[in-house]
């Protein structure tokens, strides 16, 4: 579902104590996808997807998984539900927009 290494969303506005909602997911291809969700630092805020790190949150949850649909279902009823959501829709685009035209196509 996910090609990319890496998709991180977080919320928009910080909440009172200045940290983010947040989560990173981490495609590990065959090895499964691990999934931190927690507080994200203030000062992590502006870092891209692959720069994010462990120590970025201020507390955090680490899961691991072997299937998208396994991740969906864990979160399902979370309030990190649609931070997931998102991150991987997010990444769904950017793997479209890297894969090649269909040359088959027209």
């Amino acid at each position: 579902m996910m090609h990319t290494r890496r998709a991180h969303e977080r919320e928009p506005a910080p909440s009172p104590d200045g940290s983010y909602r947040a989560v990173t997911l981490i495609n590990r291809g065959p090895l499964g996808i691990v999934v931190w969700a927690g507080a994200l630092a203030p000062a992590a805020a502006g870092k891209a997807d692959e720069d994010i790190e462990a120590a970025d949150y201020h507390s955090r949850m680490a899961v691991s998984f072997m299937s998208w649909r396994d991740v969906l279902d864990y979160f399902q009823a979370s309030p990190f539900a649609p931070l997931i959501e998102r991150a991987m829709a997010r990444s769904r685009r950017a793997d479209a927009a890297a894969l090649p035209p269909d040359r088959d196509a027209g």
